[in-house]
């Protein structure tokens, strides 16, 4: 696994992709909620809540709250780390998506 420092030390090119930008970004906000309380890896329950709330739209505060609690119920660390973090934001952003 990478370690944050060559996670980091890769998103230099100030050439970088759309893709490689947006990466660099859900890493960037994991890291900023993670660093919240304790463990700086993973995110907590109110640390999910406060990411969903604060960077996704079009959720009310009881669908998050359902939301966060379910996720961490279905994980047995009760912890959320940067992979699984980044399954939930895509799960939760294509579910927004118009349906053709």
């Amino acid at each position: 696994m990478l370690s944050r420092r060559q996670v980091r030390g890769s998103c230099i090119d100030p050439k970088m992709g759309k893709l490689e930008d947006s990466l660099r970004t859900l890493h960037e906000v994991f890291t900023k909620y993670a660093s919240q309380q304790g463990n700086s890896d993973t995110l907590n329950q109110e640390e999910l809540k406060n990411v969903l709330e604060a960077e996704i739209s079009g959720f009310d505060e009881p669908t998050l709250n359902q939301l966060s609690s379910e996720v961490i119920k279905m994980d047995p660390s009760q912890d959320i780390d940067f992979f699984e973090f980044v399954t939930i934001a895509l799960c939760l952003v294509s579910s927004q998506r118009p349906r053709k």
